[in-house]
């Protein structure tokens, strides 16, 4: 009598090339994905105020909360890969298996996101209320009276640590360009915060994806791997960061000759309350360039 012996499945690996490109092109279907997510914003450009079109719009909000975001869990999962396997899945990448379970992380991902923004958006909306609320006049006052505020104590106390060396005494002459400055490294203030919780926050779908083929809880599963390992984090963050140094040479270097006139048509906008930016049909092919490779 005949015996079959059953046959473990063979793992089917990619050779390193393979893997990368079939990565690589996902990448690309990703942004074609987002950029349609994106385009019914443009109803808000090519009809009228008034017309029912216009409510075409909210499709954006739409797929990007209950198409974008779920998507972002699958393709956790096919980068997360079993033992002794390296297969990049297209399938997998696009699944919309357990999507509800996906939702519900994403839209959990997305809150923990904004709560590490809310100095940003205080920020931001105090701006707006007061570019809303005071008149011309009043908010250059602020500003210039700021400027002199921080001028003023920064010079008090470099003044200090001068007069130990009996050194020349600095004046203070702060005003409405260091009062701006003040204004953007406060919201720069506020961006790190944001970018730092973006970092504490990134590597949870892939924890998700990794607890979710163990079969275990993803959520404790994420505080045991990342309590006390906020370095380890940051390390992956500067990594992370120097594989974007040639993307964001492009980009610095293409803006930089433009700096003066984004700082006048900044200027303009507060004084006048009108922005007109600068002609800057110049940086778009090294934008969409830097913003693709």
């Amino acid at each position: 009598m005949e015996t079959t012996e059953a046959r473990k499945p063979q793992v089917r690996r990619q050779n390193p090339l393979t893997f990368y490109l079939r990565t690589l092109l996902y990448m690309f279907m990703a942004v074609v994905m987002r950029v349609v997510a994106f385009l019914p914003l443009g109803a808000l450009l090519l009809f009228p105020e008034g017309s029912y079109w216009r409510w075409a719009a909210l499709l954006c909000p739409i797929l990007l909360i209950f198409f974008i975001l779920p998507l972002r869990f699958s393709f956790a999962q096919a980068l997360v890969q079993p033992t002794r396997e390296r297969r990049f899945s297209f399938d997998k990448a696009t699944s919309v298996q357990n999507y509800g379970e996906k939702l519900a992380e994403s839209l959990l991902h997305a809150l923990h996101l904004f709560l590490w923004g809310i100095p940003l958006w205080a920020t931001l909306g105090a701006g707006y209320y007061f570019y809303q609320s005071v008149d011309v006049i009043t908010l250059t006052k602020a500003l210039n009276d700021l400027g002199a505020n921080a001028v003023s104590i920064c010079y008090a106390v470099a003044n200090f640590f001068i007069g130990i060396f009996n050194g020349q005494q600095l004046v203070p002459a702060g005003g409405l360009m260091e009062g701006l400055y003040v204004v953007g490294a406060l919201l720069a203030l506020d961006a790190l915060i944001l970018l730092w919780g973006v970092v504490r926050n990134s590597a949870y779908r892939y924890i998700w994806a990794l607890a979710t083929y163990l079969q275990k809880n993803p959520h404790a599963e994420a505080r045991r791997r990342l309590r006390g390992r906020r370095w380890k984090q940051f390390w992956v963050a500067v990594l992370n960061l120097v594989l974007w140094v040639p993307a964001l040479l492009i980009v610095f270097t293409t803006f930089k000759s433009m700096l003066s006139d984004l700082s006048n048509a900044l200027f303009a906008f507060v004084t006048t309350r009108q922005l007109s930016l600068p002609e800057m049909t110049g940086a778009l092919n090294p934008i969409i360039f830097a913003f693709l490779v």
